[in-house]
């Protein structure tokens, strides 16, 4: 018929994108339980070593929100089951496939977020589905070595 696949079977079904603005909570930083416990340090505890400090030890791809990966990949690096408001949307319409965006950043503060880092988010309104944005700054902007909070 020449029409998108996308067209006639997700027109109509209430599709959602996904999207968190961020800091390292978002981006999920994770340091392998492996490097830090000297009863599990091994030369297979270090097999993606290059790849996860290229990653700055974030795993997007298993954050709470936009985590869309089996963790059972990283056998010695990620342990648990991996759940995600992505992978909720998925599951519960399967035309939110792909429409996520982990905009996290390691060190992330409120005036970087409200400056610069919302800025690289990108959604088309003549294409684009409807978003569930969270932002979440949790750790940088609290905890700081400033006394009060004159500094933020």
């Amino acid at each position: 018929s020449g029409t998108a696949y996308e067209d006639l079977w997700c027109n109509g079904t209430g599709q959602y994108g996904t999207i968190v603005l961020g800091d390292s909570i978002g981006a999920h930083f994770h340091i392998p339980r492996e490097w830090m416990n000297v009863t599990e340090i091994s030369e297979a505890a270090f097999e993606h070593l290059i790849f996860i400090l290229m990653n700055e030890i974030d795993w997007p791809e298993l954050s709470m929100t936009t985590g869309h990966f089996n963790s059972s990949k990283w056998g010695h690096e990620i342990h648990g089951p991996m759940d995600s408001v992505y992978q909720r949307f998925f599951e519960a319409n399967r035309c939110n496939h792909r429409d996520y965006q982990n905009v996290a950043v390691n060190g992330a503060r409120a005036s970087a977020m409200a400056a610069e880092i919302v800025t690289t988010m990108a959604r088309r309104q003549d294409k684009d589905q409807p978003v569930m944005i969270i932002l979440e700054l949790v750790g940088n902007d609290v905890c700081s070595g400033h006394p009060g909070t004159s500094h933020m």
